[in-house]
């Protein structure tokens, strides 16, 4: 099944690429610039927000295309990466500076590959990857799937398992935490991560109770190795966001039956010292988040089998719905699986999991969305790795053709 590859952002800058990756497998990120999609937005660079987690495909699709850089403008070049390299995910801190952690085959399995550019993508070199061979296929996946950095030293790569470097990616240690990493973001001087525990004997004899155990947000310092548990957030399920020192996730309610997804979501504006809990756009089910300033958060929620966006303007304390209710294009009723996410306080950008859907865009706030970029053709599928700036975005083609 495909998902997103989004872009990592830090406090206090963000990165962008002409092109993520290009290979003969397929896939392949293209610049999606002011002339086209982001037509009006400001010209000054925001400061960093923390965008939903990296997630990983575990199935490859088959070959992918370049999306114009805008109606009228010629399209961006092509970095290539090794061509049997297959990204996974994708994290920058700067214009030109970014990491791409993916797969190599080795033998009848794959092996984790990280490679890096100082050059927007002009050339790339390879670097050590944490965890040992895995799938192919969801029977065997990846030790971690993930990558972010916070700046040119500090990394992780994560999911389930954590490991960090200090020296650019030269190096990886392996952190033990208590449970799988399924989520984390740097802020502004502090990293974050949600750590998910085993599941219980309990979860299987459906005899759990509102004592077991639930996920945590955990914080460290970037240049560390020590993380703790954040006491401010209790129980949380998931959907980490950052910008700064601004931090948002979902809550998680504990009942006799064990934790469950919570109805609101937990906001800080101090780096985690401190959460207000205010009420979700829709009680008791997933949501991501994307923040386009430290009041301003887009929030993308599914509600059953589709999703559906909102709009804050007070950090998360009240959400606004969105665009028609029905009637194409909007990007309320996409399926599960699609993508949103803010270039600013009044622009954001959609994607559907369906295939041979156009990208669509906001300019007021959601009131109204518009086609943005075609698909190359009617098979695939785009899903949004992120804004670096308020003019630049990021998106995901992946075909899924016959072999």
């Amino acid at each position: 099944s495909r998902k997103a590859m989004r872009l990592a952002r830090n406090g206090t800058g963000r990165g962008d690429v002409s092109e993520v990756m290009r290979n003969g497998i397929g896939l392949l990120a293209a610049a999606l610039l002011a002339a086209g999609l982001l037509a009006g937005c400001g010209q000054a660079a925001r400061p960093a927000a923390s965008g939903p987690a990296t997630t990983t495909s575990s199935s490859p699709p088959r070959s992918a295309t370049a999306a114009p850089a805008g109606p009228a403008s010629a399209a961006p070049s092509r970095p290539s990466a090794p061509p049997e390299f297959v990204p996974l995910s994708f994290t920058a801190i700067s214009v030109t500076h970014w990491w791409v952690l993916g797969s190599l085959p080795c033998g009848s399995r794959d092996c984790p590959a990280i490679v890096t550019t100082t050059d927007g993508g002009a050339s790339f070199r390879y670097l050590p990857a944490p965890g040992g061979r895995f799938g192919p296929g969801l029977t065997s996946p990846p030790a971690a799937g993930s990558i972010r950095f916070a700046d040119a030293s500090d990394g992780w790569v994560f999911g389930p398992a954590l490991y960090v470097t200090h020296d650019g990616g030269r190096r990886w240690t392996a952190i033990s935490m208590p449970g799988q990493v399924t989520g984390l973001e740097p802020g502004l001087g502090e990293v974050f991560s949600v750590v998910t525990p085993p599941a219980p004997p309990c979860a299987t004899t459906g005899t759990c109770t509102s004592r077991t155990s639930a996920a945590r947000l955990w914080r460290a310092q970037p240049s560390s190795n020590r993380w703790s548990a954040d006491p401010a957030a209790d129980a949380v399920t998931g959907g980490l966001a950052v910008h700064g020192r601004s931090v948002w996730l979902t809550n998680a309610l504990r009942t006799r039956d064990g934790p469950v997804a919570g109805t609101g979501v937990l906001h800080s504006a101090d780096g985690g010292d401190h959460f207000a809990l205010e009420p979700q756009p829709i009680p008791g089910i997933a949501c991501s988040y994307s923040p386009a300033t430290d009041t301003v958060l887009w929030s993308y929620c599914s509600g059953g089998h589709f999703s559906y966006a909102y709009l804050s303007a007070d950090a998360g304390a009240h959400f606004a719905s969105t665009g028609p209710s029905e009637g194409p294009p909007t990007p309320n009723g996409y399926p599960n699986g699609s993508t949103l996410d803010a270039a600013s306080p009044t622009t954001a950008a959609a994607a559907s999991d369906l295939p041979g859907s156009p990208l669509i865009r906001t300019v007021d706030g959601g009131a109204t969305w518009n086609s943005a970029q075609s698909p190359p053709d009617r098979s695939g599928t785009w899903s949004l790795i992120g804004f670096t700036t308020p003019e630049i975005g990021y998106a995901l083609w992946e075909h899924h053709g016959a072999t």
